[in-house]
């Protein structure tokens, strides 16, 4: 990226004290690719053997180690780290992922109106307080990136912030990494199911096993459940829990377990996916099951609705909790999955080019620099 005089080079601090492996952090670590795709200097602070930290390593990102703050202690968590990084990497940006980080750096830049502030919007958007410091602290961040379809008049609304300051970017998903490929029929209809370690993946997990039990019920007898995760199922703590609800119904032989694979690997076993109940949407999850040709099924949540209210092919809902309803949308896919994917080829090219990480690099790369541009006049007074 392109310097101009008297601006020092770009230099990025992504904050990620998240110990989960969920939408943010997978944003966060794709966005963290492409800057450095830029030769921009990029940090990552994150917990020491997190899930965010291990996948950093992997591909070569520079980490530093952070504690996750208490509750109510978030504004000057880190203003220690902070001072240590900024100067040792004269940081230019903070880029934030959750509104505590989001609060806690643009309380530390107070004092610092050099260095821009973003924030990357994956998944649900929170609904804050409305707090007067908090709309104060808001007004601190120069960008809020949106990847998804999420109304930005709505958003402005919700978040009480001007419509300038939201810029749309992909999610750096390259389509021609997502498996697509037809499964054969004849080795059963497989239904997907990703999870992560918590109480959420449980309480889905039961709904989706009711409903594989009604759908076996009516005939489908060759229908599996294919539950994953990108972790070591062996070392998950909530193994024993998911197999007991599993034999519980009698599914022994129609549910297996799958580690260890990415999920743009792992969408190429499946003829379709259940997105999991949550206040927080996998949207990466649910763009990837589209580039495959992928029909999802999702939870009718007021979350889904906001972030999947501009996509009308491929995606099918059920009332929360419902394994009836489940059953049903599962057996009309069995019914219809050729033609829902033939449906779902031009929304597969459309969506692919939007998530090129080609596209998404450029797309930063404007972010960052118009960013710094407009903390410039700031710059000029600092020695670096």
């Amino acid at each position: 990226m392109g310097e101009v005089s008297s601006l020092p080079p770009t230099s990025i601090l992504f904050m990620g004290p998240f110990s989960g492996w969920g939408p943010r952090e997978r944003g966060l670590l794709r966005e963290a690719i492409q800057a450095k795709r830029l030769d921009l200097e990029v940090v990552i602070c994150c917990p020491l053997d997190s899930y965010l930290h291990v996948e950093a390593k992997k591909n070569d990102l520079e980490t530093f180690p952070i504690r996750i703050a208490g509750k109510g202690s978030w504004l000057r968590a880190y203003k220690e780290v902070f001072n240590f990084l900024r100067k040792r990497h004269n940081t230019t940006h903070f880029h934030c992922y959750d509104n505590n980080s989001l609060f806690a750096c643009a309380w530390f830049l107070r004092s610092l109106p050099q260095i821009a502030l973003i924030w990357s919007i994956h998944g649900t958007p929170p609904t804050l307080e409305g707090s007067w410091w908090q709309k104060i602290l808001l007004k601190r961040t120069d960008r809020f990136l949106l990847p998804s379809s999420l109304s930005l008049k709505r958003l402005g609304q919700q978040l009480s912030i001007s419509s300038y300051k939201i810029a749309r970017v992909g999610l750096a998903i390259d389509a021609r990494e997502v498996a697509w490929k037809e499964p054969n029929l004849s080795d059963g209809f497989i239904i997907g199911l990703s999870l992560f370690d918590g109480l959420e993946s449980k309480n889905t997990t039961s709904v989706v096993t009711r409903a594989l039990s009604l759908v076996l019920s009516r005939g489908i007898d060759n229908a599996k459940l294919l539950l994953h995760t990108p972790r070591d199922w062996q070392a998950s703590v909530w193994r024993q829990g998911l197999e007991e609800l599993i034999e519980g119904l009698n599914l022994q032989n129609n549910v297996e377990f799958i580690s260890g694979e990415d999920f743009p690997v792992f969408v190429g076993r499946l003829h379709i996916n259940i997105a999991f109940e949550s206040d927080v949407v996998p949207f990466d999850h649910i763009e990837t099951c589209l580039l495959a040709g992928i029909p999802v099924i999702y939870p009718r949540n007021r979350a889904y609705r906001d972030l999947l209210h501009g996509v009308d092919v491929g995606l099918f809902s059920y009332k929360p909790k419902d394994s009836r309803e489940m059953a049903e949308k599962i057996l009309k896919l069995y019914s219809s999955w050729s033609e829902q994917r033939y449906a779902m080829q031009s929304l597969r090219e459309e969506h692919a080019k939007w998530h090129h990480p080609d596209l998404v690099k450029k797309q930063l790369e404007q972010v960052y620099r118009r960013t710094m541009l407009r903390r410039a006049k700031y710059w000029r007074k600092v020695e670096f």
